[in-house]
């Protein structure tokens, strides 16, 4: 058994090797693809209950400007999610390639265009991000011309970079109950 990282590298080729084996079957392809979450009001206030699987957590929008919530924002969970998915992401390639890491850290920061049209204070411009950084934090034996090269796939191949930096078609529709 090898385990680099915490990660048992065997288990994970093995399992590499199954998914393989399925996703050669159309309808197993459409099923490995799809991802879910399902949010529920409870009613008062401004925080909502995410479902993911056999997960949950709150996403809290605080009615004071400036004030924290009891629980991150939508647009915090998402730079924390786009961070984990990077981390993941550099765990799981280092331990591939057999790359030790000793510590790894990853920022998130964003900067909105206009807050205000969320709020419906203003119209011009738009809620979303212009710009997200990223740094990424790792102290490793491992040359940094490898570290970068990795970090660099883990970016590249991150489904919540690929997410946020391609033109995602969002559909939407109302059932009323």
């Amino acid at each position: 058994m090898v385990v680099v990282n915490g990660v048992d590298v065997g288990k994970v080729r093995d399992a590499l090797r199954v998914v393989g084996e399925q996703a050669s079957v159309a309808e197993n392809r459409v099923r490995m693809n799809l991802r879910r979450a399902r949010v529920i009001w409870p009613g008062g206030g401004l925080s909502v209950r995410v479902f993911c699987g056999r997960a949950s957590f709150r996403v809290d929008e605080p009615v004071e400007p400036g004030a924290g919530g009891e629980a991150p924002t939508a647009v915090e969970y998402l730079l924390g999610s786009l961070a984990a998915c990077v981390a993941v992401g550099v765990v799981y390639n280092a331990s591939l390639r057999n790359i030790s890491l000793d510590s790894l850290e990853v920022a998130a920061e964003g900067r909105i265009n206009n807050i205000l049209t969320f709020l419906g204070l203003e119209s011009s411009g738009h809620p979303g991000f212009e710009e997200v950084s990223l740094k990424v934090y790792v102290r490793s034996s491992a040359r940094e011309e490898e570290l970068r090269e990795l970090v660099e796939h883990s970016i590249a191949t991150s489904p919540v970079v690929n997410s946020l930096t391609r033109s995602v078609q969002i559909k939407h529709e109302l059932k009323v109950f």
